[in-house]
């Protein structure tokens, strides 16, 4: 059922991006199609994204509100809602976000991995022409069907960006230890998805080095309407 809804429809406008754009470069394809994915599901993006950067502007607030009603959580609960609404901040707004984006970036990656590395034409609608065959070479330099050091050590640069724009908005107000452990824990997040793609086509590479460009555009546009 996941790959009729979620997987073979992904597969499917991807291949008939591939047929429409005039150089037939998978490359290309795959770009446009994250671009279309992104665009799709702004509202969950700009909605988690406001939520991040509300709660880090509120932080003091909320470490002063837990320290005068520590002994009384009931008080303690109806000062943090009332703060919450006073804000407009939804503490469930990044956990909806990614609750609902993440069906969608499991079929990404299964059209990545499965549809293009098993060529599956067979999943193709009767409204989507054949192509015969792929190619694979994206700008005619690199080929997607295979891993590429390259294009992991750029989606890596990449990944240190958008952690860096997220580090830099922590609030100095933490205790020095939380502070370490999560800026540790951000710091780990580029070195193990580097881990993880070194092996695999760079395809999924590509996939995710225009993700982290799009989330780092719409995270500074995002931040600048919010000022």
């Amino acid at each position: 059922m996941f790959e009729k809804f979620f997987v073979q429809p992904l597969f499917n406008v991807l291949i008939f991006v591939y047929n429409v754009i005039p150089t037939h470069d998978l490359g290309g394809a795959v770009i446009l199609l994250v671009a279309l994915v992104r665009l799709m599901l702004w509202p969950l993006f700009e909605n988690a994204t406001k939520s991040q950067l509300l709660v880090s502007k509120i932080q003091p607030d909320i470490q002063r509100i837990q320290r005068e009603f520590k002994s009384d959580q009931v008080r303690q609960t109806q000062e943090l809602l009332a703060l919450y609404k006073q804000y407009g901040f939804n503490p469930f707004a990044s956990f909806a976000a990614l609750l609902v984006q993440l069906p969608v970036l499991f079929a990404l990656y299964r059209v990545f991995f499965t549809g293009i590395g098993q060529v599956r034409f067979d999943w193709l609608y009767a409204w989507v022409a054949n192509p015969g065959h792929l190619n694979t070479m994206f700008l005619g330099l690199v080929d997607l069907a295979k891993p590429s050091t390259p294009f992991v050590g750029i989606a890596g640069i990449l990944l240190a960006v958008q952690v860096f724009m997220m580090a830099r908005k922590q609030k100095t107000s933490q205790k020095s230890s939380q502070q370490a452990v999560s800026r540790a824990m951000l710091w780990m997040s580029p070195i193990l998805t580097i881990v993880i793609l070194i092996p695999l086509p760079s395809v999924i590479t590509l996939y995710m080095a225009v993700t982290t460009i799009v989330s780092i555009g719409q995270q500074y546009f995002i931040e600048q309407r919010m000022r």
